[in-house]
């Protein structure tokens, strides 16, 4: 508002009101929270946006940008919101829309921002605020947008860190439907942070009138979040990189234990095969099958051959653990 209060205006009310506040050009905030057509219009009259920037406004950018017009700047920044919990939270983009007037701010977004609802409270204690002008209170939009940022990425961060110790534990169950949701989320959040981080350095170096050197700082200082969160990122989907390796090697020392167990008893019952084939021929010149003790002589042989290869694989240690003896 104008006189430095907040209200909330609706109908032929906020039509009026926002007329007179053009026409007069006092310094003023305007927040659209899903627009309706009517309040659509009132940014192309009698604000005057072009046309262009309003398309922009009621759909979601692909990318965060900065747009220069003669009179305003348009700016589109991306917003995170994390639906569920843990390993299976998907993430979403949102998006404030800002038009950076020399006498006023409009922001618009097609769905509740509660960064928006945080500067709403901040200037509603602080009603002086508004006098340092739009683009100090599109910099405390800015700066409670980015900084939203943080906690969204410190939950993918803790999500990514459960994911690691899943695969150290060697749980039976499979961890890749997670890994690859997670690696989808943060090539999403990467895909929205670069741009984003590229909009907010050009943020900091606009002037037309429009950002002061004192508020430019602002911007940059706001710019160097943006690209903390994107170093972030870009660390985590190492670590995820990290993380699908360890899992794959776990995986391929697992085949390689059991192998090596079916190896021992394919060792085991092979000269036990031999002796039972031997023995199981008919033919007819076969001393052996006339003896009386020549059935359970076949079976002590076999026994002590079992045995006997059982304990030279044992003092070889193939029956130990990976890691040595007494691991697991």
């Amino acid at each position: 508002m104008p006189d430095g209060s907040l209200s909330v205006l609706d109908g032929a009310q906020a039509t009026q009101a926002v007329r007179s506040w053009v026409e007069e050009e006092p310094v003023f905030w305007l927040d659209l929270e899903a627009p309706s057509e009517a309040e659509w219009n009132l940014l192309q009259d009698p604000f005057g946006f072009h046309p262009l920037s309003i398309e922009d406004a009621r759909s979601l950018s692909e990318f965060a940008k900065v747009d220069p017009y003669p009179q305003y700047l348009f700016v589109a920044l991306h917003r995170f919101v994390l639906q569920g919990t843990g390993l299976r939270a998907e993430l979403r983009l949102g998006e404030v829309d800002l038009f950076l007037h020399r006498s006023y701010l409009v922001t618009v977004h097609l769905e509740p921002a509660q960064e928006i609802e945080q500067v709403w409270r901040r200037l509603a204690a602080h009603p002086q605020l508004m006098r340092r002008g739009p683009e100090f209170v599109a910099h405390l939009v800015v700066d409670a947008i980015v900084d939203g940022l943080f906690p969204v990425i410190e939950r993918l961060v803790e999500a990514r860190e459960q994911l690691e110790d899943q695969v150290l534990e060697r749980s039976e169950e499979n961890p890749w439907p997670e890994i690859t949701r997670l690696r989808r989320t943060f090539l999403t959040a990467r895909r929205s942070l670069r741009p984003q981080s590229e909009a907010l350095a050009h943020l900091g170096r606009e002037r037309r009138g429009l950002v002061s050197d004192g508020a430019a700082l602002y911007f940059r200082d706001i710019s160097d979040h943006a690209d903390r969160l994107m170093a972030i990122v870009e660390n985590e989907l190492r670590l995820l990189d990290n993380v699908v390796q360890m899992y794959l090697s776990l995986r391929t020392d697992r085949l390689n234990l059991v192998m090596q167990r079916l190896t021992m008893v394919s060792a085991i019952f092979i000269p036990l095969t031999l002796i039972a084939g031997i023995y199981g021929m008919n033919f007819r010149h076969m001393p052996e099958l006339e003896w009386l003790w020549g059935y359970p002589l076949a079976l002590v042989l076999m026994a002590a051959v079992g045995f006997g290869t059982y304990w030279y694989l044992r003092a070889r240690g193939w029956f130990d653990p990976p890691g040595g003896p007494g691991r697991t």
